[in-house]
């Protein structure tokens, strides 16, 4: 998992999100649970990245507001997936992943397929990272 932002170098939407990509299990190990293990670490991360962030936030500079958005924000992680992977999509999708309009993230779908050498389309998911019990 990395934080980037994920929009054109043109695009007025700047805003950092932490994206999971490139995760690939190969053939001979693929139904062995890799792939969810590798998602849950990544998870774990952006979880722990949060909950270091939000220790970090100094809350004196904050109207009520903002300070309200801090402190109870939930993480997301977000990834991007070929739209035929189904696969992928059925993994995502039982580990709480939901399908994302590219529109309420501010972006174009062409700014979602940006950087992406194959022909297709992809689709944004995205998982609120509530805190582990």
């Amino acid at each position: 998992a990395e934080e980037r932002n994920k929009n054109s170098e043109n695009s007025t939407n700047n805003i950092k999100r932490p994206y999971m990509y490139n995760l690939a299990v190969d053939k001979r190990w693929k139904r062995q649970g890799i792939a969810r293990a590798l998602i849950r670490e990544c998870e774990n991360f952006v979880r722990d990245r949060h909950k270091r962030r939000a220790e970090m936030v100094d809350f004196s500079s904050l109207n009520r507001k903002e300070e309200s958005s801090c402190s109870n924000s939930i993480p997301q992680l977000f990834l991007k997936v070929w739209n035929n992977n189904t696969a992928a999509i059925s993994l995502y999708k039982t580990m709480e992943y939901r399908e994302i309009d590219p529109k309420t993230l501010s972006l174009s779908q062409e700014e979602v397929n940006i950087g992406s050498a194959e022909l297709g389309e992809l689709v944004i998911f995205a998982k609120d990272l509530i805190a582990e019990k």
